[in-house]
């Protein structure tokens, strides 16, 4: 295989594969947080303490880029599985957790 070839299928294969695993784990996040059988999320938040927000905020920017790319995304909405509020502090109140 050519050099040129070689290096585009590096690039190709490794694009891809990193935007696969850009869904796999924004799935993950949202199933760990919000469906998790060994804590409530408000228990998982609690844990998180002042970083909650922080990982709000990567869901949400992680889940930004996935439409980005590809806005037909077969994604889960956050707002599907609860609500909740972001306080100033950097903690996380759990809402409401629909089943």
């Amino acid at each position: 295989m050519a050099a040129d070839a070689k290096a585009v299928k590096v690039l190709k294969n490794g694009a891809t594969g990193w935007y696969r695993k850009s869904i796999n784990r924004y799935e993950q996040a949202l199933e760990v947080f919000w469906k998790n059988p060994e804590a409530t999320p408000q228990q998982v938040s609690d844990k998180l303490g002042s970083s909650a927000a922080d990982l709000f905020a990567y869901i949400g920017a992680l889940r930004t880029f996935i439409l980005t790319v590809n806005p037909n995304a077969q994604l889960t909405p956050p707002n599907s599985l609860g609500t909740w509020t972001v306080n100033p502090d950097g903690t996380v109140t759990i809402n409401s957790v629909n089943q």
